[in-house]
């Protein structure tokens, strides 16, 4: 299938960001038309992100700084998919991992940040965890209180290359004992099912566009969406002929693909 025949009577796209739409502080080539073709096509946009570093509102506030006119109701993270997940659960109490904009996400949600007595720990990409941070989400885990981890990426695409992201500090968490976490964001279904029903789309009317296998082709293939692989990020020909999910089409990247 080509990545033309992959829209073909698609309502929905998902657009990844970081190594799909941007690198750093620029967009990548291509990006901004074929966000712009899709609307013109009758095709919505949903720009989202696995990346819980940053807020939401500053999510939006970068892709408007790139060129990508999005509307607050168009942006959704890793972030909003665990607030809405744990409001489901009727989770209030948390012991949060994250960077303060993070966590003013979660306050402004109504959410209690208590570290004696939490209902669940939530880990997010905390790109402030210290040592100390470490010690303490070990000692509640190891209480038995629920671990929940916004997202499973193990890099985080840069202008100057990749990074560690939030498997990283899930690794060192298990290395001294702890259980898996449940993870909400890309690929579970988690991620994707809440914005389906809220758009009121069916999976086989939305297509998936990123740049992971592992996280949005699977939840792709694993939710039944069309998916577009891209390789500006993490994904290249040699990982993709090793992996197990399979996008529908491929593209070096979105110069002109509608």
């Amino acid at each position: 299938m080509t990545p033309r025949e992959v829209f073909s009577g698609a309502k929905l796209a998902l657009l990844d960001q970081d190594g799909t739409l941007f690198l750093g502080g620029k967009a990548l080539p291509g990006a901004r038309d074929f966000v712009s073709a899709l609307r013109e096509r009758g095709i919505s946009p949903v720009f989202l992100s696995n990346n819980t570093s940053r807020s939401l509102r500053r999510t939006l506030e970068r892709l408007n700084a790139l060129g990508f006119d999005a509307a607050p109701d168009e942006v959704r993270d890793a972030g909003w998919a665990t607030r809405a997940f744990l409001v489901r659960e009727r989770i209030r109490r948390i012991a949060l991992f994250a960077n303060e904009e993070v966590t003013a996400d979660f306050s402004e949600a109504g959410f209690e940040l208590d570290w004696e007595n939490p209902e669940a720990v939530v880990l997010a990409y905390d790109t402030s965890f210290t040592f100390g941070k470490l010690v303490l989400a070990q000692s509640l885990l190891m209480r038995g209180v629920r671990f929940i981890a916004t997202h499973p990426d193990r890099l985080c695409p840069t202008e100057n290359g990749f990074v560690p992201d939030i498997a990283s500090l899930i690794a060192a968490l298990r290395s001294a004992g702890t259980p898996e976490p449940l993870v909400i964001g890309k690929p579970s279904p988690t991620m994707v099912l809440p914005i389906l029903q809220e758009r009121g789309v069916l999976p086989d009317e939305c297509v998936m566009v990123g740049d992971r296998l592992y996280t949005d082709i699977r939840m792709a293939e694993e939710s039944g969406l069309r998916s577009l692989l891209v390789l500006t990020g993490e994904a290249d020909r040699a990982a993709l002929a090793d992996s197990p999910w399979k996008p529908d089409a491929v593209a070096e990247n979105l110069v002109g693909l509608l």
